[in-house]
């Protein structure tokens, strides 16, 4: 069966403890993200199909039982989804507006339809397709959805990062008070209130990122409940899907700080589910995301995007700046990568580019030599580097790119990428990324010859975004952190004058390497 069906069915009974509710009862439909050291159910594979539905009925329950109890177990996690990506939500979908009560904890909404986000209609990527009404013509305008999720410890809660796809317009509701209005007018909101405008193109599948008062919350059940408005009434489709994120005091950074970024390599596969996980990492992180080559195998086809990549990472495409890998160009001039990223990629001639972020100035490359002209000094894209570098002289640099000029894994050390090192370190640039090697390795800061230096580049290895990984073959000297065990993601926050690192794994897994440094 297509993972864009499977892959909602194995989040919910890989990792997530689900709560389950019967119809019309105030039980929560929480899930938590587990803390690294609980148990975890293996892998599992589905074989029985999950399409979409348009009608799973009054009597579907929300959610299976969960396996331990929500008072029971562990300290709550330091960051807790309490509502993930393609949760499961009630939904009113006749056209009827339901009566102010359904905004609260209290409200009976056992005959209402249940369903998997993402939730809507027209656009062929919805879990569960909801009604538009008997007349293509004239389209309901408003469609209603509820959840509810628990939180306990409530007074230890920061911050709360709400996240929000909606196509068009959309106002947000906890516990009876709205807390976020999105493309519709101000003043009171009805069934008939159209969006101020009409959403397309990679908007459709973008989130919203809004902090909230963690005062909203109340401890035990609470309930989210969102009304999803059209910008015309012969709007061709409609789309719908939330998240809501809980972080205590020691969850590290969250939105509204220095900026973050969050970067691996090696990502998604049809055959497997550890992209799965660390993409539901990415759902309770926020930040740019960087994607470091080889995003999705075996060839980066426009079906392989579409199928393997975009039901997991792709579900973050419009906060990515990818890198291009080996993979991609398996498919001639790696077509499918850059018709998935578009603009985001770079000239699909060249597939580089840079941007900032905070104060850091940061450039993308590509490793893919033969395919643009070399990378050696004096090729095009060496002598744009340097040109580019030139133009941004910020006091803290980063580069991204694929191959790694320095690795213990079994591809190992490559001095095609020497003259990019030298450039770099001629700039005063601080940070290397790149994937390639199936693990994750942290390097000391050293000389474009591999020579310690205080005063060099620190490298990071991280294919670890969720294929399989493979053995580290060889230890460096200059090699400081290591592993092959745990697919995870590198979080960098950037400060002005420095950065932070932390090896955040995925459910289940140990391993963590954290510290800082500062800019030259």
């Amino acid at each position: 069966m297509p993972r864009s069906q499977t892959v909602s069915l194995l989040l919910g009974l890989v990792t997530l403890s689900i709560g389950c509710s019967t119809p019309g009862s105030a039980t929560p439909d929480s899930a938590v993200i587990e803390p690294p050291t609980s148990d975890h159910p293996a892998a599992l594979t589905a074989d029985a199909s999950l399409a979409p539905s348009q009608d799973t009925g009054a009597d579907a329950p929300i959610d299976a039982p969960i396996d331990v109890p929500i008072d029971a177990g562990p300290p709550p996690d330091p960051v807790e989804a309490w509502v993930p990506m393609r949760a499961r939500w009630r939904y009113l979908d006749d056209g009827r507006e339901p009566p102010t009560a359904w905004r609260g904890v209290d409200f009976d909404d056992g005959a209402w339809r249940a369903g998997e986000a993402q939730l809507g209609y027209g656009d062929g990527d919805e879990a569960t397709v909801v009604s538009s009404g008997p007349d293509a013509a004239r389209r309901y305008v408003t469609t209603w959805f509820r959840r509810r999720f628990e939180v306990r410890g409530r007074d230890g809660v920061q911050r709360v990062l709400l996240r929000l796809l909606r196509d068009d317009g959309a106002v947000v509701h906890i516990n009876g008070r709205e807390v976020h209005r999105s493309n519709l007018p101000t003043g009171p909101i009805g069934p008939g209130t159209l969006a101020a405008e009409t959403v397309g193109g990679l908007a459709e599948d973008a989130f919203e990122e809004v902090m909230l008062d963690p005062a909203l919350l109340r401890e035990g059940t609470n309930v989210v409940a969102v009304e999803v408005h059209q910008a015309t009434v012969d709007s061709s489709d409609l789309g719908f899907d939330l998240a809501l994120i809980g972080y205590r005091a020691d969850a590290g950074p969250a939105p509204g700080g220095d900026p973050v970024l969050l970067a691996a390599g090696d990502i998604a596969r049809c055959d497997g589910t550890d992209d799965d996980a660390t993409a539901r990492l990415l759902d309770g992180l926020g930040g740019t995301i960087a994607t470091l080559g080889d995003s999705v195998y075996e060839s980066g086809t426009d079906r392989e995007f579409r199928d393997c990549y975009g039901p997991t990472w792709g579900r973050h495409r419009a906060r990515t700046r990818p890198a291009v890998g080996n993979h991609e160009y398996n498919t001639p001039g790696a077509a499918g990568y850059y018709r998935y990223f578009g603009a985001a990629a770079g000239r699909p001639t060249e597939g580089w580019y840079s941007y900032e972020l905070g104060a850091w100035h940061v450039v993308v490359l590509n490793s893919n030599c033969a395919s643009v002209g070399g990378c050696n000094a004096g090729s095009p894209q060496e002598r744009w580097l340097r040109a580019d570098l030139a133009a941004h002289p910020a006091r803290c640099t980063l580069a991204a790119w694929h191959h790694p000029r320095f690795s213990g894994g079994n591809h190992g050390d490559d001095p095609q990428y020497t003259a990019f090192w030298r450039a770099l370190e001629d700039a005063g640039a601080e940070l290397i990324i790149n994937g390639h090697d199936h693990d994750y390795e942290r390097f000391a800061p050293r000389r474009s010859d591999g020579a310690r230096d205080d005063r060099g580049l620190r490298e990071f290895v991280v294919g670890t975004g969720g294929t399989r990984l493979l053995p580290i073959e060889r230890v460096a000297p200059e090699s400081e952190g290591r592993n092959a065990s745990a697919h995870g993601v590198l979080q960098l926050t950037l400060h002005p004058d420095g950065y932070d690192w932390r090896f955040v794994p995925i459910a289940g897994a140990a391993y963590t390497d954290s510290g800082r440094g500062a800019c030259r």
